[in-house]
């Protein structure tokens, strides 16, 4: 069980402990489907979990994310993050979950996308006041460095997209200081 959410089991978890009970068993991805839906793209995948080779009443489990990712992890990641909770669901279907059918990536997904949109508001309105007041891109990085805040060669925009909501208000009190 995961420290971090606890009664959650994550897919490699469950597949562990399926794999355990069911030497002979196997877990398929069923279909891949691309559909749009309500203007949008997504991914839909269906997978079975067979106990055994003669299993004639596998598990099943059904998944669906944006294509692609809402997420700079999902992004380019939608097909298997989809494989991954249609797994999940197809070992939860047959009682290989912990507290909830939703998997712990599932949760930390969801967590993940309002935590990402968050800091990406933060960091939309942080360049549009920076490109407003007309605040040099040096001056912003010279305070991010001061601030302990490595850029490496990486372009500001990324930087300032990777910083938490307090690290933004942080970076513009002492621009505003300046």
């Amino acid at each position: 069980m995961s420290e971090a959410l606890p009664g959650y089991e994550t897919v490699a978890e469950r597949i562990t402990r399926f794999y355990k009970d069911n030497p002979e068993g196997s877990i398929r991805t069923a279909t891949v489907e691309f559909k749009t839906v309500g203007g949008k793209d997504w991914v839909l995948v269906r997978a079975l979990a067979y106990r055994s080779p003669d299993d004639r009443l596998p598990g099943t489990g059904t998944a669906m994310d944006p294509a692609p990712g809402l997420n700079r992890f999902t992004m380019n990641a939608f097909l298997e993050t989809a494989e991954t909770s249609a797994w999940g669901r197809a070992l939860a279907s047959l009682g290989y979950h912990g507290s909830s059918i939703a998997t712990q990536d599932e949760i930390k997904a969801v967590e993940t996308d309002q935590k990402v949109a968050a800091v990406s508001t933060a960091a939309v309105d942080f360049m549009k006041w920076a490109n407003s007041a007309k605040v040099p891109a040096q001056k912003i990085k010279l305070t991010l460095g001061a601030m302990g805040v490595a850029m490496g060669n990486k372009h500001l925009k990324t930087v300032v997209a990777s910083l938490t909501d307090e690290q933004i208000q942080t970076l513009r009190g002492k621009l505003d200081e300046s």
